[in-house]
């Protein structure tokens, strides 16, 4: 499988040997291509925002290239932070998947020791901080010359205090 992180022009010929026979020139040539993909918006300023308020500003990727675009996103290290996706009718839900959910699905389930019983009762304040970090680091699948447009949420976890002059 030929692999490349850049875009270039590839060109080669491989060799097949037959048996007994004449040796085969397989060639190839490949244009590897890269996602065009940027942000709509230039800034986003979110003015004066209460501590235990929220405010949201829209947030659009837009991928302009023939080929589907795979960003990750992580905002682990801003929990104040938050994108929420705006699903029209017809949009494919699964555009956002949490890269832990991926690495779940390399794990046997048929293995009982890779399973393990959550009741909603055993839930407590570090799975709820566990789930907001699983959903500020994902992965988002962009479709060929197409836009997501996102809310992208600011919710102050902290109060800043004033100076005193």
């Amino acid at each position: 499988m030929f692999k490349s992180n850049q875009q270039q022009d590839f060109e080669a010929e491989i060799p097949i040997q037959i048996r007994c026979g004449p040796t085969l020139m397989l060639k190839v040539h490949a244009n590897v291509i890269t996602p065009e993909v940027s942000i709509v918006e230039n800034d986003f300023k979110f003015g004066e925002v209460l501590y235990g308020d929220s405010h949201s500003l829209p947030f659009t990727l837009e991928n302009n290239s023939p080929i589907e675009a795979i960003l990750e996103l992580d905002l682990r290290d801003y929990g104040e932070f938050q994108l929420v996706p705006r699903l029209a009718d017809g949009v494919d839900t699964e555009i956002m998947v949490p890269i832990v959910e991926q690495a779940d699905y390399k794990v046997n389930l048929d293995d009982p020791e890779n399973v393990s019983d959550v009741n909603e009762g055993d839930l407590d304040e570090d799975d709820d901080e566990l789930e907001q970090d699983r959903m500020n680091y994902v992965t988002i699948r962009l479709k060929p010359s197409s836009q997501l447009i996102f809310d992208l949420v600011y919710k102050p976890d902290q109060v800043e205090e004033e100076a005193n002059f």
